[in-house]
C-alpha cells in the first residue's frame, strides 16, 4: 500500500509540475553560418536550460570531392509511396488540421521576429520571387507582425534571423500529441504508411 501512495504521489507532483507554463526564447541567425540559441524557462524561474550552438561554415563543411554513386532512388520512391498513402487515409488531414489549431491554442506567441535578405543566381528570378512574396509581407505588417525581407539582386543565397518567446504548457501539448497519435485517422494512416514501405 505505500509503494501505491508513493507512487500515486509521485504521478501527481509529475502532472502538476507539466501543467505549469513554461517559456521557450528560440533565436536562428544564418549567415555564413548557422547560429541556433533557445533557452527554456519554467517554474517561476526555478529551472533554466538553454544552448547556444554554431554550424560550421559552408566552406568547411564541403568534403572532398568523392567519385560519384548511383543514387538509390528506388528507397526514396518507396518512401515517398509510403507517406502518400499516410495523407491520403481517410480522415487523416482534417484530423491534422485540427490537431494544428489545437496546438495553435495552447502556444501562446509573445514575441517573433523575421529577418530575411535573399537573392537567386538570377536576379529576375530574385526579382519575381519577391514581387509574390510582397502582397504577404504587406499583409504580415498590416497584422502587427515584425518581418523584414529584402532581395539581394547581387547575392545569391539566404541570410537573416529569425525568433520567438513562445509560453506553452506542456501538459496541454501532452494531451494533444496523444490523442492524435491515438485516434482512429492516425491509426489508420501507420497502417497505410507501413503497408506502401
Amino acid at each position: 500500500m505505500t509503494w501505491f501512495a508513493a507512487g500515486l504521489t509521485a504521478l501527481l507532483a509529475i502532472v502538476g509540475l507539466l501543467a505549469i507554463p513554461i517559456a521557450i526564447d528560440v533565436e536562428v541567425e544564418r549567415t555564413d553560418r548557422t547560429r541556433t540559441r533557445w533557452q527554456l524557462r519554467g517554474l517561476f524561474g526555478l529551472v533554466r536550460a538553454r544552448s547556444d550552438r554554431t554550424g560550421a561554415a559552408a566552406r568547411e563543411r564541403q568534403a572532398p570531392a568523392r567519385p560519384a554513386r548511383p543514387r538509390h532512388r528506388r528507397g526514396a520512391a518507396r518512401r515517398g509511396r509510403a507517406a502518400l498513402a499516410a495523407l491520403r487515409a481517410r480522415g487523416f488531414l482534417p484530423r491534422a488540421a485540427r490537431l494544428a489549431r489545437d496546438l495553435r491554442r495552447q502556444v501562446h506567441v509573445q514575441r517573433f521576429f523575421l529577418r530575411v535578405r535573399f537573392g537567386f543566381d538570377d536576379p529576375a528570378d530574385t526579382g519575381q520571387v519577391y514581387g509574390a512574396l510582397v502582397p504577404s509581407l504587406l499583409l504580415a505588417a498590416a497584422s502587427g507582425l515584425d518581418v523584414r525581407c529584402q532581395p539581394s539582386f547581387d547575392d545569391a543565397g539566404v541570410k537573416g534571423a529569425c525568433g520567438a518567446t513562445l509560453h506553452v504548457r506542456p501538459l496541454s501539448v501532452i494531451a494533444l500529441g496523444l490523442a492524435f497519435a491515438l485516434s482512429p485517422p492516425a491509426i489508420r494512416a501507420l497502417r497505410a504508411w507501413k503497408r506502401a514501405r
